[in-house]
């Protein structure tokens, strides 16, 4: 197995970094493609069910679940700022039945009424500067955390998280906020009803 290359730390699946580190800092900007945005219990357990069966890995879903509802909570307390990209198509996500999915749309139209969580919808139309990409979350420019598919990756090396900042800030230019992103939430809601 080759050493990561500088600046880089491989991550399991299970989220333990090389370093022992079993927690990444408080995010500050991620960009969800996938259906992994600030969730509920249902929907998170969900969501790491579907992605542990896939990877055939099904034991502590509820106990997963739960540590990620628990790690979000942050996002409650002031004095920090958060700041999230969702494409369109997480909103008509199929990984959840239909009342775990508007659920956790109605958790996402709460957190957009939170002063310190700032919540942009990249429209599935928008014309785009970038084509879509792995998700992503920015860590305080320290490190970025990018989700493939059967690992995690942490980059820390300043030249990779300034070009992750770049793609993030020049996708919100084609995200819709605050009435346009909850318009956007609350009909892919009344979908899921």
């Amino acid at each position: 197995m080759e050493a990561p290359e500088p600046g880089r730390t491989d991550q399991s699946p299970a989220g333990v970094r090389a370093s022992g580190r079993r927690h990444p800092p408080v995010p500050r900007l991620l960009l969800e493609r996938g259906p992994r945005p600030p969730a509920t219990p249902a929907y998170a357990a969900a969501v790491i069910s579907a992605y542990g069966t896939f990877h055939g890995t099904t034991d502590d879903v509820e106990a997963a679940a739960a540590a990620r509802v628990k790690r979000s909570r942050v996002l409650r307390k002031r004095g920090r700022q958060f700041a999230f990209l969702i494409e369109e198509a997480v909103l008509h996500s199929g990984l959840a039945g239909p009342e775990t999915t508007a659920a956790q749309l109605d958790h996402l139209l709460e957190l957009t009424t939170l002063p310190q969580v700032s919540l942009g919808i990249i429209a599935t139309r928008a014309s785009r500067p970038l084509w879509s990409m792995e998700s992503f979350t920015i860590y305080d420019n320290t490190q970025v955390g990018i989700e493939l598919l059967s690992a995690r990756v942490t980059v820390t090396a300043p030249g990779e998280i300034t070009t992750y900042e770049r793609a993030f800030a020049d996708l919100t230019t084609k995200a819709v906020r605050g009435d346009g992103a909850r318009a956007l939430i609350e009909r892919a809601a009344a979908a899921h009803r």
